[in-house]
């Protein structure tokens, strides 16, 4: 791949030996026999794939988080020379694809190389949770939308029209994710079920009717529902009227939970397995509205990109996952776990394409505080390298899996960001100095990705 000559001299004249392994790195395997105008998924001899519009089979390998940095910005004397410099940058270390929260500006940068890809967050379902409470943060704050509120559908379609006018007729655009993160159940923003955060919805909310109606099915008899759920009511319907009920159990996140000791719960407390069963159920029943509505909004508004799910903070039980299954082209997932497989061996049985799309390391010689932020944190720079390209390669290894995106571009900043976060996840530093031991192990299986895939290993 060719560098533009001010790109190269931004970059401080890069080494041969990375210019090399880019222009590895961006060689595809050879042409599929289904070439199209837009990246499509294809499940090839068991192992799945992107495949891009000339119809070559590839990985997403993405960064997320670019855009530009002042301190970055006045260093390089532009906006505009920050994204050249960056570009040429993914370009030397085998990066093809802007991952999630980046400008698009950073695409075409590059003069000399294709556009980067791209994979927009439209953010459907947090767009309604700050237009119906009033600027609420569904990120921040866990908070569910209301799927059951036709204003919702509404909301989605019109987000999605509007999100991805820009992007409709791109081809270098793989697709889009609806939403990052919702809160699903017990996670660490609050141990509230989706079941109680629609019981919890005023009395008139349409997710609150839906909750009653979904319970007043379930338990014929309203003293069996009173005994599970240790209540005194001599109606279900009169839960129409209220929204103070308490649940009778608790329990931990699912990415904390201990798989026999909640079966040995259960069975020591059948009304505790009957209780979860309510809550799993209804969690589904949400699953498929958000999901089929994000999906059907998405393919309106742009028919010919891939719908790549919400990313998953977490796996969010066989139900929830089975239903992404149904209407994400792409399941997306983040997962900071030392080694992914895992929680990718869970959504094996699935047998649909996934995408990780955050990971990241963070080390202690890195000079951040490193006190906020998900992920392992190492001593150095050197196993911070080591893990993320162990944790590349088990990615590769397991057939579903499609692409994989850094977290994130630059490091945050010592005092924090927006939400206190203040950790070492950059490929390079806020002055703009790549951290060069990532990004030269980076560079090597980059450009290795392909060829692990095929291999399975």
């Amino acid at each position: 791949m060719r560098l533009h000559a001010a790109a190269v001299t931004r970059v401080c004249l890069l080494p041969m030996a990375l210019l090399v392994c880019s222009t590895i790195a961006v060689c595809s395997a050879a042409p599929s026999s289904s070439a199209g105008n837009y990246v499509t998924v294809k499940n090839i001899a068991g192992r799945w794939w992107l495949i891009s519009p000339h119809g070559h089979r590839f990985i997403s390998r993405g960064v997320d988080a670019v855009n530009a940095i002042a301190k970055i910005s006045r260093k390089l004397g532009s906006a505009a020379q920050q994204r050249r410099w960056a570009a040429a940058h993914f370009a030397a270390w085998g990066f093809n694809t802007l991952g999630a929260w980046s400008a698009p500006a950073f695409a075409a940068a590059n003069p000399g190389a294709k556009p980067l890809y791209q994979t927009p967050v439209l953010n459907l379902g947090a767009a309604y949770v700050a237009k119906i409470q009033h600027g609420r943060n569904a990120w921040l704050g866990g908070v569910f939308p209301d799927v059951f509120d036709r204003e919702f559908q509404k909301i989605a379609d019109k987000t999605a029209r509007r999100l991805t006018a820009r992007f409709a007729h791109n081809h270098r655009v793989i697709g889009y994710f609806s939403d990052n993160e919702l809160h699903w159940g017990p996670d660490w923003r609050g141990d509230t079920e989706l079941l109680m955060a629609f019981l919890h919805e005023p009395p008139a909310a349409p997710g609150h009717i839906r909750a009653v109606a979904f319970l007043e099915k379930r338990y014929p008899s309203v003293r069996t529902f009173n005994r599970i759920w240790h209540e005194h009511l001599s109606c279900i319907c009169h839960l129409m009227g209220e929204n103070n009920i308490r649940a009778p159990y608790r329990r931990r996140p699912i990415y904390s939970r201990n798989p026999r000791h909640e079966a040995l719960l259960d069975k020591a407390n059948p009304g505790r397995a009957r209780f979860f069963s309510d809550c799993d159920a209804f969690a589904q029943i949400v699953a498929a509205r958000y999901l089929r509505i994000c999906r059907a909004a998405i393919k309106q508004a742009a028919p010919h990109q891939l719908y790549l799910g919400c990313r998953f903070a977490y796996f969010p039980g066989r139900a929830i996952a089975a239903e992404a299954a149904k209407y994400a082209d792409v399941i997306s997932l983040n997962c900071y776990d030392l080694n992914p497989t895992s929680v990718l061996q869970r959504y094996a049985p699935l047998n649909k394409p996934l995408m990780i799309t955050e990971f990241s390391f963070r080390a202690r010689d890195s000079g951040l505080p490193n006190t906020k932020g998900a992920g392992v944190l190492v001593n150095t720079q050197a196993q911070r390298a080591a893990d993320a390209v162990a944790y590349i390669k088990a990615c590769l290894a397991f057939g579903q899996v499609v692409g994989y995106h850094w977290f994130e571009y630059a490091d945050e900043p010592k005092a924090g960001r927006f939400d206190g976060e203040n950790s070492n996840y950059g490929l390079v530093r806020r002055s703009a100095r790549p951290y060069a031991t990532l990004t030269r192990e980076l560079t090597q299986v980059n450009a290795q990705a392909v060829h692990l895939h095929e291999l399975g290993r």
